[in-house]
């Protein structure tokens, strides 16, 4: 099988283009600043620093047996890991979502630059 846009013998390219990053951050952080109200960003953003505190304690409690220093350090990853996974599920709102969403947001003019800083 052969691919038109390889050269031959290799398979394409597997990549997302930055411009389709760009705009599905922009589309996201959009429904963000305009979908949501100032009570339900603190609640999001409560619940975010609650799951990602959960995860540490859970890192801790999980990493507590370990002897060895490089065995604890991936068992406290994954402990951590947890509490980012229901921050990503339940779309709960942190403060490194904001720096990353809202630029792009500005950049393609998805929403007023008046709004961006209320979230």
């Amino acid at each position: 099988m052969s691919y038109p846009d390889a050269p031959q013998g290799l398979p394409p390219t597997q990549h997302i283009p930055a411009d389709q990053v760009i705009k599905q951050l922009s589309d996201f952080g959009h429904d963000r600043i305009d979908g949501l109200s100032v009570f339900k960003i603190l609640v999001l953003a409560t619940m975010g620093g609650a799951f990602i505190t959960v995860g540490a304690l859970f890192s801790i409690l999980l990493g507590a047996g370990f002897e060895s220093p490089g065995a604890r350090l991936m068992v406290e990853g994954f402990g951590f890991s947890v509490g980012f996974f229901f921050v990503v599920l339940s779309e709960a709102a942190l403060f490194t979502e904001a720096n990353v969403v809202m630029p792009a947001t500005l950049l393609e003019g998805a929403s007023s630059a008046r709004r961006v800083p209320r979230f």
